[in-house]
C-alpha cells in the first residue's frame, strides 16, 4: 500500500496560557485552536517544566517511538494510601519492564486464535439488544451502543453477568474520567483547577473502587478461566502481582474495552447514517448477501467496504482525542528543549484532520482508504511500543454489530438534533444521538443536524 508523504514539520511556538483556557472542558477545540493558530507544535510555560502539544506525524513518531523518553504517565493525582492513587497500576499507567511484563500477561485473550472465540458470543448479545428495539422508535443511538459494550465488557472480559453493579461502575467510570482529566491537567497546564473538582475526585475514586472490587469478588470459576479477570486473579494467587494491580487492570480494561468501543460504534453508525450513497454501497455489495445472517469470522476480512467505512469514522471521530505522556529525562522535542516531568500531548484527533494528509480532511471519504499512510498520521489505537493490545478486538467488534445492525434497521438521526461533542480523553455527545428505527426498507436518506459536530464533520445542511 503506498504511503503519502509529509513536509518536514516546522518547530514548535510559544503559546499564550489564554488558549489553553478550554481545554478542561473541550480538548478538541482547544486543539484544533492551537493547530490553526501555532502549526505542528506548541508549547506553554508551566513553572520550570513545559506543556508541549505535537500534531506532526514525524513529532508524533518520535514521542510513540522513544517510550524510555516518554513515559506514560504513571500517577494519579491523590493522596498517598488514597483509592486514586490506587487505580495507577493498570497498563495505561506502567512503564519499561513492568509494563512489558504486564502486556504480556494480557495477551492470550487478544491474540488471533482467542478473538474467534468471541464471533458467536458476540452475534448473540448484540442480536439479544436489537431484540429490545423496535421499529417507529427513537433510540439514543450512545446509551444502546453503551449497553451492548458494557454487557461485552462484563461477560467475555471478566466473566461476570452484567447487573446493577455493573451499570453502577459505568456511571461512575463516566464521572470519574472526566474528573481526572481536569484536576491531571490542570496540575500539569497553566490553567486554574475549578473549586471543589478535587475533592470531587477523590470522592467518585473511593466510590469507584468499592463498586470494581465487588465487580472483581463476584468472578466465579476463574481458575480455569482465559479471560483478562481470570489471568488477573491466577496471577495474583500465584503471587506474581498483588490486589492493586488487579484492580488497576480493570480500570483499565474497562477504559479502552467498553468506553472507547461504545464511541467507536456510535460514530461509525451515525456517519453511515448521515451518508446514504456510501452505506447503500455496503449494504448492497457487502450485506445483503448476507441473507440477514451475521458474518463469518473468515467473511470479515471479505468486507472491504465496511472496513473502509470503520477506517474513516475512526479518522474522522477518534474515540480517543490525545495521548499524554511525561518526560522521564531532558530531550528535545520539535526545537524546543523539555524538561524532565514535563508534560507531552500528541493528538490522534487533530493530525487525523490535517489537510495536508488527508485532503478535505473534514469530509466523510471511506473510500480515501485505498491509499495508506503513515502509523504515525492515522493512530486511533495509539502507536509505536504501546500500540493497544486490544485493537484487533475492537475492530471485530465494530464490523460485527455494524454488520448485524445494518441488516436489521434503517437509522434515520432525528432531523434538527443538536450534537455537541462533549469528552476530556474519549469523544461522545453531551446530549446522546437520537435515533428514529426503521425496518430496513433501503430509503438511506441524511438529515440535517446542528451542534458543534459540524465543526468535526462536514455533513448536510
Amino acid at each position: 500500500m503506498e504511503h503519502l508523504r509529509t513536509a518536514t514539520p516546522a518547530p514548535a511556538v510559544e503559546g499564550h496560557p489564554d488558549h489553553l483556557a478550554t481545554f478542561l472542558h473541550d480538548p478538541v477545540g482547544c486543539m484544533a485552536g492551537l493547530h490553526a493558530r501555532y502549526g505542528d507544535a506548541a508549547y506553554f510555560r508551566k513553572g520550570a517544566g513545559r506543556a508541549v502539544f505535537v500534531f506532526a506525524p514525524e513529532y508524533n513518531r518520535q514521542v510513540l517511538n522513544t517510550p524510555e523518553v516518554f513515559y506514560i504517565v504513571s500517577r494519579f493525582p491523590g493522596p498517598r494510601n488514597s483509592a486514586q492513587r490506587r487505580f495507577g497500576k493498570g497498563l495505561f499507567s506502567m512503564n519499561g519492564d513492568e509494563h512489558q511484563q504486564h502486556r504480556r500477561m494480557l495477551m492470550p485473550p487478544f491474540k488471533k486464535g482467542h478473538l474467534d472465540s468471541y464471533h458467536e458470543p458476540l452475534v448473540r448479545l448484540v442480536n439479544d439488544r436489537l431484540a429490545t428495539w423496535k421499529a417507529g422508535a427513537v433510540i439514543d443511538l450512545i446509551r444502546e451502543m453503551k449497553e451492548i459494550t458494557l454487557k461485552m465488557t462484563t461477560s467475555l472480559l471478566f466473566g461476570v453477568e452484567l447487573d446493577d453493579n455493573a451499570h453502577g461502575i459505568e456511571a461512575l467510570f463516566d464521572e470519574w474520567l472526566d474528573t481526572n482529566h481536569v484536576v491531571s491537567f490542570a496540575a500539569q497546564l497553566p490553567v486554574e483547577t475549578p473549586p471543589g473538582c478535587y475533592e470531587q475526585l477523590l470522592d467518585v475514586a473511593t466510590r469507584l473502587e468499592v463498586a470494581l472490587n465487588q465487580l472483581v469478588a463476584s468472578r466465579r470459576g476463574w481458575e480455569t478461566g482465559k479471560d483478562v479477570l481470570a489471568i488477573l486473579l491466577q496471577a495474583r494467587a500465584a503471587g506474581a502481582i498483588g490486589d492493586l494491580e488487579v484492580l488497576g487492570q480493570v480500570i483499565t480494561t474497562f477504559n479502552a474495552a467498553y468506553h472507547t468501543t461504545t464511541y467507536a460504534l456510535t460514530w461509525a453508525l451515525f456517519l453511515l447514517a448521515q451518508h446514504p450513497d456510501y452505506l447503500r454501497r455496503v449494504v448492497e455489495a457487502e450485506l445483503s448477501p448476507l441473507g440477514g445472517g451475521p458474518p463469518t469470522p473468515a467473511g470479515l476480512a471479505e468486507m472491504p467496504l465496511l472496513e473502509r467505512a470503520t477506517r474513516e469514522s475512526l479518522r474522522l471521530l477518534p474515540p480517543v482525542v490525545f495521548l499524554p505522556r511525561i518526560t522521564a529525562s531532558a530531550t528535545t522535542l520539535a526545537g524546543v528543549d523539555v524538561p524532565v516531568g514535563s508534560m507531552v500531548l500528541v493528538s490522534p484527533y487533530v493530525t487525523q484532520h490535517r489537510g495536508d494528509i488527508f485532503p478535505e480532511p473534514n469530509r466523510y471519504d471511506p473510500d480515501r482508504w485505498q491509499t495508506g499512510v503513515s502509523p504515525y498520521a492515522y493512530l486511533p489505537f495509539g502507536g509505536g511500543h504501546r500500540l493497544c493490545i486490544g485493537a484487533p478486538f475492537a475492530q471485530n467488534v465494530l464490523k460485527i454489530a455494524l454488520a448485524i445492525i445494518l441488516q436489521r434497521f434503517r437509522l434515520e438521526v432525528v432531523p434538527g438534533s443538536v450534537i455537541d461533542r462533549h469528552g476530556t480523553l474519549t469523544l461522545g455527545a453531551k446530549d446522546g444521538v437520537p435515533v428514529r428505527l426503521h425496518e430496513p426498507d433501503g430509503n438511506f436518506t441524511a438529515s440535517p443536524v446542528a451542534g458543534t459536530i459540524r465543526e468535526m464533520v462536514d455533513l448536510p445542511t
